[in-house]
C-alpha cells in the first residue's frame, strides 16, 4: 500500500528505508519520491498461493489482522493506506543456460529471485551493462558473448539468488532463542552492512577484463 506522509503522525524513519522483523513475517517502508508518498510492504510466510497477479485487491482488515500485534506506528501506517494490494512471492528454479541458438536471457528471465535482498531490478541492469560491454569488445561475434556473457552472469546471479532465498528466511525466524540471537548480531555487528557493501561494490569491468587472462 500508499500514504501520505503528511497524513501520518510523526514516524521515526520514515525518510528512509526500513525494515522491521516478526515471527513469519516482515515489513519495509520507503519514501517514493512522488509527492512525499511512503510505500509499505508486509510480507507472511504461508504455504500454498493461487494466484499469480500484482494487481489484486486485498482488503484492509485483512492484512491489519495479520500484523496486528505489530509496532504501533507500523499498524497506523497500514491502516491509513486507502487500497491495499497482494500477490505471492514464488521461489522459482534457476536456468542452467542463459542463451539458446540467438536467444539470450536478462533480468528476471535469466534469474528469478524473491525480493528480500532488493537485488532483482539491480541484477537486470548488470545483465544488460555486461551484455553491451561484451558486444563493443568482441565486435558482434554472438557466440562469444553468449558464452562468455553466461559464465559472467551465472556466477553472480546464482550467488544473490542464494543470498537473498537465505535472508528471508533470517527475516522470519520465530524460535525465540535464535530471534534473539539474530537481533543482537544485527544491531551490534557491521556483517549485513558489509555484505550489501560487497553486492553493491561488484565490478563488472574488472571481471571483463579477466577474460583476457583466462
Amino acid at each position: 500500500g500508499m500514504v501520505r506522509a503528511d497524513e501520518l503522525p510523526k514516524f521515526q524513519g520514515s525518510n528512509k528505508a526500513n525494515v522491521y522483523y516478526g515471527p513469519g513475517g516482515h515489513i519495509v517502508h520507503y519514501p517514493t519520491g512522488r509527492d512525499d508518498y511512503i510505500n509499505f510492504v508486509a510480507i507472511e510466510s504461508k504455504s500454498s498461493w493461487h494466484e499469480e497477479s500484482w494487481r489484486t485487491e486485498g482488503e484492509s482488515r485483512d492484512l491489519l489482522s495479520k500484523f496486528a500485534n505489530w509496532n504501533e506506528g507500523l499498524v497506523h501506517m497500514m491502516a491509513s493506506a486507502n487500497k491495499v494490494y497482494k500477490w505471492g512471492v514464488f521461489q522459482r528454479p534457476l536456468p542452467q543456460k542463459l542463451f539458446m541458438g540467438r536467444s539470450v536471457l536478462l533480468g528476471d528471465a535469466a534469474h528469478p529471485m524473491v525480493p528480500f535482498l532488493g537485488q532483482g531490478a539491480c541484477m537486470a541492469i548488470e545483465d544488460g551493462y555486461t551484455f553491451g560491454m561484451l558486444v563493443g569488445k568482441y565486435q558482434g561475434n554472438l557466440r562469444i558473448v553468449q558464452q562468455h556473457y553466461e559464465k559472467i552472469r551465472l556466477k553472480r546471479t546464482n550467488k544473490i539468488q542464494a543470498q537473498s532465498l537465505l535472508q528471508g528466511k533470517i527475516y522470519h525466524l520465530t524460535n525465540p532463542v535464535i530471534v534473539f540471537f539474530r537481533n543482537m548480531f544485527i544491531r551490534y555487528t557491521s556483517v549485513a552492512k558489509t555484505n550489501m557493501k560487497k553486492i553493491w561494490n561488484y565490478d563488472v569491468d574488472a571481471e571483463i577484463k579477466k577474460l583476457d587472462n583466462a
